[in-house]
């Protein structure tokens, strides 16, 4: 990743964090919505979501699991004391990990955990380093994610579980809509936004094994429009920071893009190969 990009998003995560975390209590991800009628809180919603995550890593308590763009660490926390995993968290975002560090400094823990900066495209940590790897709607903004994707490969151990959640397209975009994608793409940091059959083919071509490739776009759609509630809710202190025009163009464009018959969102799970990035399996 160049360093102009790492710096704008970093700068993007250490402005919205903290209002973020008002709103979302801490989860800086979608929600999960069980069914169209139901009606979880935000707070609900997004710990289903992490729950979908988790529930999904295949590990047993002393295991060594990397957290890649973990936040402020609410899932990496909990994942600690839910499986008694070590758990390593990493962002870019100083701010963010600073936040982490100091939860996690607050609980008690029946495992290690720490946090640490540092570039998903260029992990700082040896060859099969870890049991599991999950990353949590991180990997949209790397303009690389098939490099990203190898080096979650490469640091996790052969057979070692692998999960990543993350937003995508059901299918191509009708060039009616191309441009309103566009513009949410950009608006919201989006620098990756392919379609779930192309992740998917990352995700193995980077040297993972696919096991499971779950859509479940119609149980995150109602989060997007949570989530412009929520972003509109918080303008007052929003505003200053990203900028009141820009702000509402979010909230506009993420409503509008949520009810695209493409909108999308994919879990997919896997593990690690014997010989990672050959691209077979």
């Amino acid at each position: 990743m160049s360093r102009q990009t790492v710096d704008e998003i970093e700068k993007f995560y250490d402005n919205v964090t903290d209002p973020y975390v008002e709103a979302w209590d801490g989860n800086l991800h979608m929600g999960y919505w069980e069914s169209a009628t139901a009606n979880p809180s935000i707070v609900e919603a997004t710990e289903r979501l992490t729950g979908e995550v988790i529930g999904r890593l295949r590990v047993a308590p002393g295991d060594r699991v990397l957290d890649v763009g973990c936040g402020i660490g609410k899932p990496a926390l909990r994942l600690a004391r839910e499986r008694g995993v070590n758990v390593t968290g990493v962002s870019i975002s100083e701010q963010q990990i600073g936040v982490a560090k100091a939860s996690a400094r607050a609980v008690p823990l029946p495992a290690d955990v720490e946090f640490q900066t540092a570039d998903a495209m260029d992990l700082p940590f040896p060859d099969s380093s870890f049991d599991a790897v999950l990353c949590l709607e991180a990997l949209h903004h790397m303009p690389d994610r098939p490099k990203a994707l190898r080096e979650i490969a490469r640091v996790v151990r052969p057979g070692g579980s692998v999960v990543v959640a993350d937003f995508a397209l059901r299918g191509p975009v009708p060039e009616r809509h191309r441009e309103l994608v566009d513009r949410f793409a950009v608006a919201c940091n989006l620098v990756t936004l392919t379609t779930i059959d192309d992740y998917a083919r990352e995700f193995a071509e980077a040297g993972l094994d696919v096991i499971e490739i779950g859509d479940v776009s119609a149980n995150v759609q109602p989060s997007m429009a949570q989530h412009a509630q929520a972003v509109r809710a918080a303008r007052d202190r929003l505003g200053p920071i990203v900028g009141g025009d820009r702000l509402d163009q979010m909230v506009d464009l993420t409503e509008r893009y949520a009810a695209l018959p493409q909108f999308g969102y994919v879990v997919l799970a896997g593990s690690g190969r014997e010989t990672p990035g050959d691209g077979t399996g």
